[in-house]
């Protein structure tokens, strides 16, 4: 990843309460259980988001706007599907 010589973005987040706390360990651990997240010693992080669904429950969300910001993009077009089968 090219994030163009600027230092690794570690940002905080924001004070969770008690029980917005306890809702994102308890989906950490459903997700590492099912092996879509692991425990890394990066030095990047991002802010961590409790999104409210409109059946009351909770969505977690990483935000990696500072990150995106830093990354250089790649520049040339994805391949079309039909061109790799091909």
């Amino acid at each position: 990843m090219d994030t163009q010589g600027f230092p690794p973005c570690k940002i905080s987040f924001g004070q969770l309460s008690y029980w917005e706390e306890a809702e994102v360990k308890r989906q950490i651990d459903i997700l590492v259980d099912l092996g879509k997240m692991k425990f890394n010693n990066s030095e990047y992080a991002c802010c961590i988001t409790l999104l409210i669904k409109k059946d009351g429950s909770r969505h977690f969300c990483g935000d990696y706007q500072p990150l995106n910001m830093q990354t250089c993009r790649d520049l040339f077009p994805m391949p079309l599907v039909d061109d790799l089968i091909t």
